[in-house]
């Protein structure tokens, strides 16, 4: 990906944005729309389906004040981890009970941190017209707004994976590493928290695959496969400084323990190994032994198209159009 244009885009804001309005507008105002679309009367529907996991859980908790140990009519249901959870209780205090909307609030908050993060991105990499779209697009999309009124982990788990590419986006050139590493790490973890170890998986894949083809395949094939072995691991280290650095031997460390942290107090103060047990078979096993989601592997190529209706419709010839400008403008 080439970012050399960043620096011009964002020297004048106010140029990109319709004239007369200050540059702010066009974002905040996104933010509005999302605010409602996600918000209004979000407590007023009866709960449903898995968002009776969202209340009773919490609820019980509550109950018996054993904040590691999930439950529902006292049998132990730990599916998911526990970050989720506590996220309701915490909304329980703005709410002033355990119910409809504050299982709904930490979603719908979410979701207005993954609109702004996204269009922080978007600014950062191609301007403030394009993030604004980008925020709007999102903020309108069908899934989009339906996850965000209800009550799950989605997505808190996507406003933390953007949190995490933001972060790194900010600072990825300070070869060295820095604090940002170990914020990193903890971000991913506690994303990892809500959901499962996707909160780590995902962000890593994509660090990854940007690391080693933001300078273009060829060259990542020209580094890898000619010259001495010594040679291409340090082309290879020097791609990937956001993790070969002095500061992940801190960050790593600790954000392993941050995520585990609560398995392991839960599995020793109720006896039980249920916690870790849930957390190997729903993020790895079921790779290769499902117990459910037994979709194909190619489900999300055509789910896609409902999930973020009605602007789906245009992603084939959006994708066509960056290939397009990819091989017109890239050296």
């Amino acid at each position: 990906m080439d970012r050399s244009l960043t620096p011009k885009i964002l020297a004048s804001p106010v140029g990109i944005a319709d004239k007369g309005l200050p540059a702010w507008c066009l974002p905040v105002g996104v933010l509005g729309l999302a605010a409602i679309l996600f918000c209004a009367r979000f407590g007023n529907r009866a709960l449903w389906s898995e968002e009776l996991r969202w209340v009773e859980i919490p609820r019980e908790m509550l109950l018996t004040g054993d904040f590691f140990w999930p439950t529902i009519n006292g049998k132990s249901y730990y599916d998911k981890p526990l970050g989720s959870y506590w996220l309701v209780l915490v909304a329980a205090d703005v709410t002033g009970a355990v119910d409809e909307s504050s299982a709904r609030l930490p979603c719908a908050l979410a979701g207005l941190i993954g609109v702004a993060l996204l269009m922080a991105l978007g600014w950062r990499l191609f301007g403030l017209k394009s993030a604004a779209f980008a925020g709007f697009i999102l903020s309108t999309s069908f899934s989009y707004v339906f996850f965000a009124r209800n009550a799950s982990a989605d997505m808190e788990n996507l406003a933390g994976v953007l949190a995490a590419l933001a972060l790194l986006l900010w600072h990825e050139h300070k070869s060295s590493g820095g604090w940002w590493v170990i914020g990193l790490w903890l971000i991913m973890a506690v994303t990892s928290l809500t959901k499962g170890l996707l909160g780590f998986a995902l962000p890593l894949l994509i660090f990854g695959i940007d690391s080693c083809l933001k300078d273009g395949w060829r060259a990542f094939a020209t580094q890898i496969g000619r010259g001495p072995i010594r040679e291409r691991m340090r082309c290879q280290f020097g791609r990937s400084s956001w993790l070969f650095n002095r500061w992940s031997i801190i960050a790593i460390p600790l954000g392993l323990a941050v995520f585990l942290a609560p398995f392991v107090l839960s599995s020793h103060n109720n006896a039980s190994e249920r916690g870790l047990g849930l957390l190997y078979r729903e993020n790895v096993q079921r790779f290769f032994n499902p117990h459910n989601h037994r979709g194909p592997i190619y489900l999300y190529v055509y789910v896609i198209f409902g999930l973020m209706a009605p602007w789906s419709l245009f992603l084939p010839a959006a994708l066509v159009q960056a290939h397009q400008s990819c091989r017109k403008d890239s050296p």
